[in-house]
């Protein structure tokens, strides 16, 4: 037999292709499997001379004897014929995502609106400030200046002014609210308090996970077997995330055509643990930026700046107290969009309350939509990906366009988002 190692796969490769290269195998040296040195140094000198004696059949062509590694579909539906058929293809169990609402059953306070809630209770509250913000007046008295401008004589020119208008009377009427910390003083016993439910997160975190893949992979010993042979797929984590979007009974069939052993009581229940781990690791992810802004409010304590120290308060007491905009309480259950979860699971984030009064704008209806955005409210890392999650549905074409100084952030921006295996999606270039 031939000796380990990479001389021995040469042998091997050479002997496979005996009938090409019969020359090759009778110029080959005998091996000593006791001096691997004097060995290497013998195969790299015969290499060399069959080189150069066999013009017509270099050694070269023994690569046609490897089998190239086989190519994974970028999308293909999970079928019975599939998971027997092919052990190489690990494609997405769907790619439906169309679930507008889900249900989180048990204990309201376990799902709370604010990811810090325990903390935030009475160390955050709500200033609301008397009257209207200042400048208000002075925006309204120049609109209405406007009026008699030759240009708020034109049919656009006046619904603008109109529709400016009616906004400011709307903010003037709503009493401004700011959060503060109630003791500022208290932040280095916070910053203890946000570390321990940081680790008490991440241990429930990964216990949760393992008791999903765990219900998800359930079996018998021969399911086992065809798992671990790869004629039956293994259900991952980034799979249940993506299957949470997907609208019933799409993602009920999708687990059980993956897992024929699993239930509906079974399917559910993924989907709940499923809910409740990207809860917990958004939880871990506001920690982390609570914690960046403790950091921020205790270095600028040492500048003595007092306008600096307070506008470094309220940036914790506005990261303590922030909320979740699409979870609410019906008849005691939690009901969420959970594409909304998955996006704030994926990009570490929280959605503001005026993107999602946005997103569900745009999918409120089938009828076209022009919404106009300042900067800075997350038009091309925020709503523009989200719109693609939502409305690329396998038979949708969604086209984002901007201008060409922006073609390239917005691309990138793009590709990270949907790189992501819960989010494979492809990225195109259209240039006109």
């Amino acid at each position: 037999g031939s000796p380990p190692g990479p001389e021995g796969s040469l042998l091997r490769a050479l002997d496979l292709n005996f009938d090409s290269n019969p020359n090759l195998i009778k110029r080959m040296p005998r091996f000593d499997p006791e001096n691997k040195k004097q060995n290497r140094v013998i195969l790299e000198t015969a290499v060399q001379q069959l080189n150069t004696e066999n013009k017509s059949s270099p050694i070269r062509t023994i690569t046609g004897t490897f089998h190239p590694a086989p190519q994974v579909p970028t999308f293909v539906e999970v079928l019975g014929e599939h998971t027997l058929r092919s052990r190489y293809w690990a494609p997405p169990l769907t790619r439906n995502v169309q679930c507008q609402s889900r249900k989180l059953t048990g204990d309201p306070r376990t799902f709370e609106q604010r990811p810090l809630e325990s903390i935030a209770r009475g160390r955050v509250d709500v200033a609301k400030a008397h009257g209207p913000r200042p400048g208000l007046a002075a925006v309204a008295a120049a609109l209405e200046q406007l009026k008699n401008d030759i240009r708020a004589q034109t049919f656009t020119g006046s619904h603008t002014l109109e529709r400016l208008q009616k906004d400011v009377a709307h903010v003037t009427k709503l009493a401004p609210q700011d959060l503060v910390l109630t003791d500022p003083s208290g932040v280095e016993g916070m910053a203890k308090m946000l570390s321990k439910l940081k680790d008490d997160s991440r241990k429930a975190m990964m216990e949760r996970i393992n008791e999903a893949l765990q219900l998800a992979n359930k079996g018998d010993a021969i399911d086992w077997a065809r798992q671990k042979g790869g004629q039956r797929p293994t259900i991952s984590f980034s799979a249940l995330v993506a299957i949470l979007m997907a609208r019933e009974p799409a993602s009920t069939q999708a687990l059980q055509t993956a897992n024929p052993a699993l239930s509906a009581d079974d399917v559910s229940g993924l989907l709940m643990l499923t809910a409740q781990i990207l809860i917990i690791v958004t939880r871990v992810g506001q920690i982390s930026r609570v914690e960046g802004a403790i950091e921020a409010l205790l270095k600028s304590r040492e500048t003595g700046v007092q306008a600096e120290v307070q506008a470094k308060a309220n940036a914790v007491a506005e990261q303590l107290g922030a909320a979740r905009h699409f979870m609410e309480v019906v008849d005691g259950a939690v009901t969420y969009d959970p594409r909304m979860l998955v996006f704030e699971f994926l990009m570490n984030m929280l959605l503001r309350a005026s993107q999602v009064r946005l997103m569900r704008t745009f999918t409120a209806g089938e009828s076209s939509i022009t919404h106009q955005m300042i900067m800075g409210a997350g038009k091309t890392t925020v709503i523009a990906p989200m719109l693609a999650l939502m409305l690329a549905d396998g038979s949708k074409l969604v086209c984002g366009c901007m201008p060409a100084a922006l073609l390239a952030m917005s691309r990138s921006v793009f590709t990270e988002r949907f790189s992501s295996p819960v989010l494979p999606k492809p990225v195109l270039t259209l240039v006109f």
